[in-house]
């Protein structure tokens, strides 16, 4: 695994995003014998075929104490370099259990960024 290279990116909250979506900043883990058609939510835009699902994992280094927490997508839709973020569902995130704040930063604006809080309560992670 020495030779994956590290992308940079960023992980973002989308609501229609379901299933999740990874992006280049994500490693693949394993390919399901599954793909399919996506569209988005737009009649000018192609429909996007044989797109592969998969079970991927991205990292976060949380600055303030140094921790890196792997997340694991499973079921994911893996888009490669045809979008610039992974889309996190914030209603999937919910049904594991995790709490969600997705306030939109202009209703926050003491807020750095949204976050979602670690579920240690120790460190969040910051989503654009």
């Amino acid at each position: 695994m020495n030779n994956i290279p590290i992308v940079h990116g960023a992980c973002k909250l989308d609501s229609h995003a379901d299933p999740w979506v990874a992006e280049p900043n994500c490693t693949i883990l394993e390919y399901t014998d599954q793909v399919t058609n996506v569209s988005a939510n737009s009649n000018k835009l192609d429909i996007m075929e044989n797109i592969p699902i998969a079970t991927a994992v991205t990292a976060y280094d949380d600055p303030t104490n140094g921790v890196t927490t792997i997340t694991v997508l499973h079921q994911c839709l893996y888009l490669g370099d045809k979008i610039e973020n992974t889309l996190l569902c914030p209603n999937q995130l919910r049904n594991f259990g995790i709490e969600v704040d997705d306030v939109p930063m202009h209703l926050a604006p003491n807020l750095p960024h949204t976050r979602l809080p670690a579920q240690k309560k120790t460190s969040s992670y910051p989503f654009h």
